[in-house]
């Protein structure tokens, strides 16, 4: 481990030398490698564009878009890690651009705290550095890395800007006469409500995969997607307001952080099931446009969509002849 972490503090010396330049010379060039030798990667963020776009965008176009989504995931990268670099707390204020922090403050009139909802757009990880920088105690839900070492820096360095972690408990398994069989996973259920009585916030992701216990929501276009409800369900079930953000880069040196209004949830016709559909749609579908104004700053290349789309050949549509 102290090894890997001389390396990060080289890292940080020669960036530091470097400058802008430097910054930005890396997140051509290793974008370019990691759409080029990243190969699932890439198949994955070429097959979700077909799903999304379609025909309305040719295949030269989704590349190109692919593309850029890889260069943003290394911008996305030095700036989570180098944050003291590129993002320091002492000009966050100066080049983010807030808009409509008072949702915030009304959220939490109610005394129940509130919810961030966000996904994998613009740099979630520096809008959650941001949300507790402007003094919103904000809790995010962490599932840990198998790596260790990995796991342990990203913890320390969410830490250090300011994120409160509430971690999802790993699995565990039991052997019972020589048969391995897992047991049930802890609920964070009893600590998400502890953090809402002391009005405080919780962050969850938005565009997490579904897998079996999802609900079956359209997201982008893509009818039946499945959609994890969890963390999100059971702040419907309790009626903590529901906060939407989106932070997104407009440059290279600025970031524009927008959230909506407080949606403060009332029951549907049709009881909790239905109640629950209503707002996981609703928020599935502001996503979805926040997705569609700066789709080069989302992450692409995971599987979002039922997973029986990437088992199956991907066909490679040729651009259509250019008129003469």
């Amino acid at each position: 481990m102290a090894f890997l972490d001389g390396l990060i503090a080289a890292a940080r010396f020669t960036l530091r030398l470097g400058g802008r330049p430097l910054k930005n010379l890396l997140i051509k060039g290793f974008g370019w490698m990691a759409y080029w030798l990243l190969t699932k990667r890439r198949r994955i963020a070429l097959t979700n564009l077909d799903l999304v776009y379609g025909d309305d965008l040719s295949e030269t176009d989704k590349r190109k878009l692919a593309l850029k989504t890889f260069r943003h995931y290394v911008r996305f990268a030095l700036d989570f890690l180098f944050d003291d670099l590129y993002w320091p707390l002492s000009e966050q204020r100066e080049r983010v651009t807030v808009r409509n922090i008072e949702a915030l403050e009304v959220a939490l009139k109610g005394g129940r705290g509130f919810v961030v909802l966000s996904g994998h757009l613009g740099n979630v990880e520096l809008g959650m550095a941001m949300i507790n920088a402007f003094g919103y105690d904000t809790y995010g839900i962490y599932k840990g890395f198998n790596s260790p070492w990995f796991d342990r820096f990203i913890g320390r360095k969410r830490l250090r800007c300011g994120y409160r972690l509430v971690e999802v408990p790993p699995k565990e398994h039991e052997v019972v006469a020589g048969v391995r069989r897992r047991l049930p996973r802890r609920s964070i259920r009893p600590e998400l409500e502890e953090i809402w009585k002391s009005n405080r916030g919780v962050a969850v992701a938005l565009d997490q995969y579904g897998g079996k216990g999802g609900l079956k929501i359209p997201f982008l276009g893509v009818p039946d997607t499945p959609t994890t409800v969890g963390a999100l369900g059971y702040a419907i079930e309790n009626k903590i307001p529901l906060t939407l953000h989106t932070i997104v880069y407009d440059g290279e040196e600025r970031l524009i952080w927008n959230i909506e209004d407080p949606i403060f949830i009332q029951d549907q016709p049709g009881g909790s099931a239905a109640t629950l559909e209503h707002y996981v749609r609703l928020v599935n579908d502001w996503f979805s446009e926040q997705i569609e104004r700066c789709p080069e700053q989302y992450a692409w290349s995971h599987r979002r969509f039922a997973h029986h789309y990437y088992e199956r050949e991907r066909p490679v549509r040729p651009d259509p002849p250019k008129p003469a």
